[in-house]
């Protein structure tokens, strides 16, 4: 949903023309690459090979490449952390942006999903957890003085219109 006020970003302080390519860090990509996910029905099945893959061998070798990294999670700061860490260390610019709307809404577009393109259900309990554990990370970020490079909070209510509810300078000049 944020993708294209990634985009944006990327060409404005890029110098470029346009954004290079970046590499996309995304479980559920490569959940639906592996065959036991068998359209949503084998999601939990494949979890540990996917969180290997996704934040292990793919982010690696995105690292290596000194690619732009989109890192796509829901953000629970015990997962994300040491890779957060290692960023930081070989000198990539962080920022963290937290897509934010109602459970409800959330609810109904993982419900959607489930049924119009992968077949992956979520429940409302693990929906709730990983809603707080996004918002906590942001949180405990900026608490504890983790050197991001900027952040927003983004409002995706109206997909179409994200709108940007708190933030560093740099991402509230692209809303």
């Amino acid at each position: 949903m944020l993708r294209g006020v990634v985009d944006r970003y990327r060409t404005n302080y890029s110098g470029l023309t346009g954004p290079r390519p970046a590499s996309i860090i995304d479980a559920d990509r490569v959940r639906q690459l592996l065959p036991e996910y068998a359209a949503g029905l084998g999601a939990f099945v494949v979890e540990e090979e996917c969180y290997y893959l996704t934040y292990g061998e793919t982010f690696d070798r995105a690292v290596a490449r000194r690619a732009d990294i989109v890192y796509d999670t829901i953000g629970r700061l015990t997962s994300i952390r040491e890779n957060l860490e290692l960023l930081h260390e070989r000198r990539f610019d962080v920022h963290v942006l937290h897509a934010t709307c109602s459970l409800d809404l959330c609810q109904q577009r993982t419900e959607h999903r489930a049924l119009n393109v992968d077949g992956r259900l979520v429940s409302p309990g693990m929906l709730k957890r990983a809603a707080a554990d996004a918002r906590d990370t942001l949180a405990a970020l900026l608490s504890e003085g983790f050197p991001l490079a900027g952040w927003a909070v983004v409002d995706t209510t109206d997909v179409t219109v994200p709108t940007l509810v708190d933030g560093t300078r740099m991402w509230s000049d692209l809303f």
